[in-house]
């Protein structure tokens, strides 16, 4: 049976190597080289993703073993159904990027070819933006359903790197193409869903408290009930504080468990993975940085931090020495357009809690300072 961490890992290797293959077409595409051809150079992106994916064809197996011995021995038919129906759409993804290279190589002529290199990618990927079920699995103690994310976004950031080769290999301009944008758009907003729910399955445990002695007590654990995976009964001991300690202690202690079980079960690789996609399904026209607005405080607090409340949304906080201000600016990759094809994102104004120790940046999914 795999062990709950090799089955983050092999997740966390799937992101990763998507991410590498969507970078690097972005990377050609944006710096507009055409030696060799824009096809040739995606599909030989592709290749190497396809080649990755082989290469951890025994990683993916154990997420499967897992998954399969995480139902009842009468619901593991479903699971194999919904692995044979996601293999059937890496299939066709594999189809596109095979119609693609015969396209390009045959002098880009055949516009059959060309035609289902585009349906066959589109409807790969669409069918996992559309698809709930693919991210569920049956719950052994409930008539319900339970999200289970592993199988199904293995194979979706396979065939949605695909589907943006294609799209940049059919059209190396696509940011001027508002349909391809648009589609993009979904599908990065199809990745936070996953993120989203995936990340409610994350729970951080903090215990302890003050005595009437001037200490406190912290103790913590995290489970990530998908994998599995437990971090385990770890005690910090006593400290020196109050409840308004213990209280800052608890809240950063939680943040930090969060954040590290992210990692290890591959949501921070997932969260990248939807900044490059929405990033880049942005029109290239649209202002990212707010104006720059100055916040007063009081004489204290920090010197520069950054956060993020949501995949996407960056806010920048630093303080002003000369003027006692604390001055932000933010950046919004998935604002909305107004018309005119102009945007304004919103200004995040940062306010100085109560407590001088705690950072001003807002709490939030991702509110660790970078």
């Amino acid at each position: 049976m795999a062990t709950p961490i090799v089955t983050a890992l092999a997740v966390y290797e799937a992101g990763k190597k998507a991410y590498e293959a969507y970078q690097g077409i972005v990377a050609f595409v944006s710096h507009g080289s055409h030696s060799p051809t824009p096809e040739e150079e995606i599909l030989a992106r592709l290749e190497v993703l396809h080649q990755d994916f082989v290469a951890l064809q025994g990683r993916f197996d154990e997420v499967m073993e897992a998954v399969k011995q995480a139902v009842r021995v009468e619901q593991q038919a479903y699971v194999l159904n919904l692995r044979r129906d996601l293999e059937g759409l890496c299939g066709r993804a594999r189809t596109a990027t095979d119609e693609l290279n015969s396209w390009a190589v045959g002098g880009r002529k055949d516009p059959l070819l060309r035609s289902n290199a585009d349906n066959n990618s589109r409807l790969a990927a669409n069918t996992l933006l559309e698809g709930d079920s693919y991210f569920y699995r049956p719950d052994p103690n409930s008539p319900d359903s339970v999200f289970d994310h592993r199988l199904a976004y293995i194979a979706y950031v396979y065939v949605l790197t695909v589907r943006f080769g294609v799209i940049a290999g059919l059209n190396p301009q696509y940011r001027e193409d508002r349909l391809a944008r648009e589609e993009l758009s979904r599908h990065a907003a199809r990745l936070d869903w996953v993120f989203q729910n995936a990340d409610r399955a994350i729970e951080p445990d903090i215990g302890g408290g003050p005595d009437n002695r001037g200490s406190y007590f912290l103790a913590h654990q995290c489970v990530d009930h998908i994998s599995g995976y437990d971090t385990g009964h770890t005690e910090v001991g006593w400290r020196p504080g109050g409840q308004a300690e213990y209280d800052d202690a608890r809240a950063r202690y939680s943040d930090q468990l969060r954040a590290d079980m992210r990692v290890r079960t591959g949501l921070a690789k997932l969260m990248g993975f939807h900044d490059t996609v929405a990033y880049w399904a942005k029109d290239p026209r649209t202002p990212g940085w707010s104006p720059w607005t100055p916040v007063e405080v009081p004489d204290s607090v920090v010197s520069l931090a950054a956060a993020s409340d949501r995949p996407g949304h960056t806010v920048l906080v630093w303080r002003d020495k000369d003027k006692a201000q604390l001055r932000t600016t933010s950046y919004d990759a998935t604002a909305a357009a107004r018309p005119g094809n102009r945007r304004w994102p919103s200004v995040r104004r940062t306010r100085c809690g109560r407590n001088p120790r705690r950072a001003p940046w807002p709490r939030g999914r991702d509110s660790s300072p970078w």
